[in-house]
């Protein structure tokens, strides 16, 4: 009778161990998208993302829904571009890799009307707000979208 207690006892210690690892592994995945996204979208502290740039640009340079490239008054341009899965920043004719991992980045523009009513830009110069959404793979064929915006605070 002791040796069936054991034996069942080992079994359920063993599924709970089991099931905590099968929960970390989890947990750190969603960790490694969710820092990924981040630093996609707002920089990773010493390299600045797509969002924390456009608030301090003064201009779009073109409206593709691809890549970002952002004017500003002092200092040089600034490009995002998705490189396979690699998000790049190119300033200076340098690229940095801002995140990893990224299936696919899509960027929309718009303006703001006398009225300030939002509609969609179809020239770089008057664009104000640009969206950016990017999609990173997860855990068992999921995929994860996230969806941001920024206006470009320092437009003339």
């Amino acid at each position: 009778m002791g040796v069936a207690i054991s034996a069942v006892l080992a079994l359920v210690i063993s599924a709970l161990f089991k099931a905590g690892i099968l929960t970390s592994r989890y947990s750190l995945g969603q960790t490694q998208v969710l820092s990924q996204a981040r630093a996609a979208l707002l920089g990773t502290g010493r390299v600045k993302g797509v969002v924390w740039q456009t608030q301090e640009a003064a201009s779009f340079s073109t409206l593709s829904s691809t890549s970002l490239a952002l004017g500003y008054a002092a200092s040089a341009a600034v490009d995002f571009r998705l490189s396979g899965k690699t998000l790049l920043q190119r300033q200076l004719g340098v690229d940095q890799t801002i995140a990893t991992g990224i299936s696919s980045m899509t960027l929309s523009y718009y303006n703001l009307d006398a009225s300030g009513l939002v509609f969609e830009s179809t020239v770089a110069a008057s664009a104000v707000l640009a969206t950016a959404s990017v999609v990173l793979p997860g855990d068992r064929g999921k995929t994860y979208t996230f969806f941001t915006g920024a206006r470009a605070r320092n437009k003339p």
